[in-house]
């Protein structure tokens, strides 16, 4: 079954291919039977969490990605019935990098702190791609919301509601970031603590004024 990573990948497709084409991209349970109507089709996962991904490649080329490094893999491919994209990682988060990169790099799609630049074209990318790409670094850190004391709001969290909080962490994912390591004091009562206990899941401590917090964001179960 999907981890609630890659279903948030695939709904993060759907959004996109929208924004960009102007057509919703339903999305389907890859049990369901409704997607084998369709002449296109993006398999989004692994072999393991999507049974379809196995029955059209195997794991052979997912094997290249077992490494200490994260990496994805965008294929196209048809039969004589469909079209086929391939998008995913053999971790959940790699299928989410997987998502972003695809619009980065075939959509001329650009992620940046302070917003995004999403063009408008009639079709989706869905021939001639076959991409792997896996991480030169193992892990990937930020350990500061926002850009410290610039004192603009959109970089400096202490303005920011939790929304705020939530956009930049987005942000840290579309950019392919896999740890965030925070160096704070997380006082009680304060935004902060409200956004290490729901963003991070990381419950307080103790009974005390405040802690220090040292989350890593990726492969927490739960989705803030």
């Amino acid at each position: 079954e999907a981890s609630w990573a890659e279903k948030h990948a695939a709904e993060e497709f759907s959004l996109y291919g929208e924004k960009i084409t102007g057509i919703r991209v339903p999305v389907y349970a890859s049990d369901s039977e409704q997607w084998k109507a369709h002449n296109k089709v993006i398999l989004v996962g692994s072999p393991d969490s999507n049974p379809s991904i196995a029955q059209l490649i195997g794991n052979d080329a997912f094997n290249t990605l077992k490494t200490d490094r994260d990496g994805f893999i965008q294929k196209s491919l048809e039969n004589e019935k469909q079209s086929f994209l391939i998008i995913g990682g053999l971790k959940p988060r790699c299928t989410v990098y997987a998502v972003y990169n695809y619009f980065e790099r075939f959509c001329d799609v650009g992620f940046f702190e302070d917003g995004e630049y999403v063009p408008r074209r009639g079709t989706l990318p869905f021939t001639n791609i076959d991409n792997i790409e896996i991480s030169r670094f193992q892990y990937r850190l930020r350990s500061m919301f926002g850009e410290g004391h610039v004192m603009l709001k959109k970089y400096t969290h202490h303005f920011w509601t939790i929304e705020d909080y939530k956009r930049n962490i987005d942000y840290w994912m579309k950019t392919r970031m896999n740890m965030s390591g925070l160096i704070l004091t997380v006082w009680k009562g304060s935004l902060i603590e409200d956004v290490v206990q729901e963003v991070y899941n990381v419950p307080p401590p103790s009974p005390d004024i405040s802690y220090p917090a040292w989350p890593m964001a990726w492969d927490l179960s739960k989705e803030y």
